[in-house]
């Protein structure tokens, strides 16, 4: 959230929008939008500096998601509507996940992004 790339993750519920936070978390089953910078190309390509097109384009490289070390399956990896130079990664959180503040952490071509935080009830 503060840019640092540490600390808790700009996430939100999938359906609702609403940030997750401590006192909004996160519950096993559900799917989750992250935001995020750095997943690599698009396709179709979109246009540096402009919202992307409707559909939004979907990432080249394949995108994992792990919540508390468990892979979550990713319904989404492309661009956030609306905006320019920001992704979405839409994922679900696994069965099992303890709760708190659990460690998330993307993978775009077998490269891991920093930790982050995720508060799940």
């Amino acid at each position: 959230m503060d840019s640092r790339g540490s600390g808790a993750g700009a996430i939100e519920h999938g359906i609702t929008g609403r940030l997750v936070t401590d006192k909004n978390p996160a519950m096993a089953g559900e799917i989750i939008s992250i935001f995020c910078t750095g997943l690599g190309a698009v396709s179709p390509p979109a246009a540096t500096g402009v919202a992307p097109p409707m559909p939004p384009s979907q990432t080249v490289l394949q995108v994992q998601v792990y919540i508390a070390g468990a892979l979550a399956h990713v319904t989404y990896a492309g661009v956030a509507p609306g905006f320019a130079g920001l992704y979405q990664v839409n994922a679900e959180v696994p069965a099992g996940t303890p709760a708190g503040a659990q460690s998330l952490q993307i993978s775009a071509g077998g490269t891991r992004s920093n930790t982050v935080t995720v508060s799940i009830h």
